[in-house]
């Protein structure tokens, strides 16, 4: 049995690494600016502080659903970061234009659960092309 397996090319998941990095550096400049003498905190200070934090962790959870992201296609199914179905399992699917860690291909099980496929994986036009002949019931939308 051949399988196919793509992931996130390495430059990819290294800038996932400098997004979760750059809102703690504007982070640590606000806090530095407002440690002076010269300059204090404001009203909106501690919302800016609070929204620069909130985006750091919200960049930190899309660098672990990402980092290790893999698919593996093959005859009998399709296997979504560990998770292994079989194109019987699929009821719907789409596959619209996207860039970068964007939904590229969303497929949706009988049971209803959704697996989302980034545009940044490998090879993303052969996967596309591989999971319209197993399951040629995907919708494709521009």
């Amino acid at each position: 049995m051949a399988v196919d397996r793509f992931q996130i090319p390495s430059f990819f998941r290294f800038m996932l690494i400098f997004r979760v990095l750059a809102p703690l550096a504007f982070l640590g400049i606000v806090l530095w600016a407002i440690s002076g003498p010269y300059i204090g905190l404001s009203k909106w200070g501690p919302l800016v502080l609070v929204g620069l934090a909130g985006w750091g962790v919200w960049e930190f959870v899309k660098l672990c659903q990402w980092y290790t992201f893999s698919v593996e296609l093959s005859d009998e199914g399709i296997t979504i970061s560990g998770e292994a179905l079989q194109w019987s399992d699929l009821a719907h699917g789409r596959a619209k234009t996207a860039m970068q860690f964007d939904t590229f291909i969303e497929l949706t099980t009988k049971e209803g659960r959704t697996f989302k496929i980034p545009a940044c994986i490998q090879q993303s036009s052969f996967v596309l092309a591989k999971i319209e002949k197993h399951f040629p019931e995907i919708e494709k939308e521009a």
